[in-house]
């Protein structure tokens, strides 16, 4: 297994084939445990992106979070899942936006302490 702050992989050594059963995942429905994961992995998301020495602005932030929105909406189709396809675009363009929001504040604390 990949070792990740957010979204583990597996590394596969070996012949790959195709499951007998599908593996199911099932995303958290209770919005109040989404925004307790939303900040948990927009803190990860940022702190590893301020590692990789990415950069961001609050502008930024927005734009990213709009375009996951109508991408995760329109694109992949969320709109056809009603209730759950929306929740879902929500949550995934606020963890997005908060997600960069936190960077650009990583930015802005290390450029103060460095001063």
């Amino acid at each position: 297994m990949t070792k990740a702050a957010v979204h583990e992989a597996v590394e596969v050594q070996g012949q790959i084939r195709n499951l007998d059963t599908p593996i199911e995942h099932y995303t958290e429905s209770k919005l109040s445990k989404i925004v307790l994961k939303i900040d948990r992995y927009s803190t990860l998301g940022a702190s590893e992106a301020f590692a990789a020495g990415k950069r961001s602005s609050p502008q930024a932030a927005f734009f990213r979070a709009l375009f996951t929105f109508l991408q995760d909406y329109f694109l992949r189709g969320g709109l056809l899942d009603g209730k759950q396809g929306l929740t879902l675009a929500v949550t995934d363009s606020v963890n997005k936006y908060f997600k960069y929001a936190k960077l650009s504040q990583l930015e802005n604390t290390n450029q103060k302490n460095s001063a």
